[in-house]
């Protein structure tokens, strides 16, 4: 088997206790990585049962014949699986980041006129323009959520909905978002260990050609989002009203759900439905 030196370049970059927590903490060899095919893998009625389940919504009823805004679409599978069940609704995913070619293929292949993918920042689109705007799994990711979410707000029709989903939340067993590099059995260690030395040992791993020490400088970033801190943000907001919310538990059990921090630490996902003000 190759040292570490083999597998990380600048694995001497690391203090003493960094290496132990890399040696430690993280899989070794590396987890082979994983290259999705998203043309083959993309099963439409998967992404339409998992938004069922990311909204609490029994079916797609709701949403026919309405304008909806998938903010923060990624590579635009749920777009796609709304546009094609959805017929006479118009959906529009938008992105910073590239990455819908794929389903862009699969847009024309299916001729859906109802779709439309920007990859833009959102102050490009008019006010109140959505019947429906929703957020999955990004939330947590935004740099800065309180100006995303009035923006999100800004785009909402009077009386239209805002669905958020996000996880898993950040005090949760594995809120750090590193499935690939820390060993899943290890829980709760980005609350233990400093950011400064989670992202130095990540940065080396997966060897990148500058150590990070701060998590808004992964790729996708990550700010940290609590249940709580979601919530403030919601509150902070008068034109908007929360409606349904709903706390997916890592593991079930009523005892610690009412004690304050200790319920953050066993979350695993938060729902929330809002609704703007006429």
């Amino acid at each position: 088997m190759k040292s570490k030196e083999n597998y990380f370049s600048k694995y001497n970059q690391l203090k003493w206790y960094e290496k132990i927590i890399l040696n430690m903490c993280c899989y070794f060899p590396p987890l082979p990585r994983r290259i999705r095919d998203v043309e083959v893998n993309l099963d439409l009625n998967e992404y339409e049962e998992k938004f069922l389940r990311a909204y609490n919504l029994k079916d797609l009823s709701q949403l026919a014949n309405k304008n909806i805004l998938d903010f923060g679409c990624g590579e635009g599978g749920f777009s796609l699986a709304l546009a094609t069940k959805l017929t006479n609704s118009q959906i529009t995913g938008i992105d910073l980041l590239e990455g819908q070619n794929t389903v862009s293929k699969i847009k024309r292949k299916k001729n859906l006129h109802n779709l439309h993918f920007l990859i833009t920042k959102s102050d490009q689109l008019p006010d109140n323009k959505f019947d429906y705007v929703f957020s999955h799994d990004s939330f947590e990711h935004f740099e800065d959520p309180k100006f995303i979410l009035s923006e999100i707000i800004r785009l909402t029709k009077p009386k239209g909905y805002i669905l958020i989903k996000f996880g898993p939340t950040w005090a949760s067993p594995y809120g750090r978002h590193m499935g690939g590099t820390f060993k899943r059995k290890i829980p709760w260690l980005h609350l233990i260990i400093s950011e400064k030395i989670m992202m130095r040992v990540h940065s080396v791993y997966h060897n990148r050609t500058h150590l990070f020490e701060k998590y808004k400088d992964l790729e996708v970033g990550l700010n940290k989002m609590t249940v709580k801190k979601a919530l403030n943000i919601v509150k902070s907001f008068k034109s908007i009203e929360l409606i349904e919310k709903d706390i997916n538990y890592v593991w079930k059990g009523k005892l610690f759900k009412n004690i304050p921090y200790i319920n953050e630490m066993f979350s695993g996902s938060l729902y929330l439905k809002l609704i703007k003000h006429g």
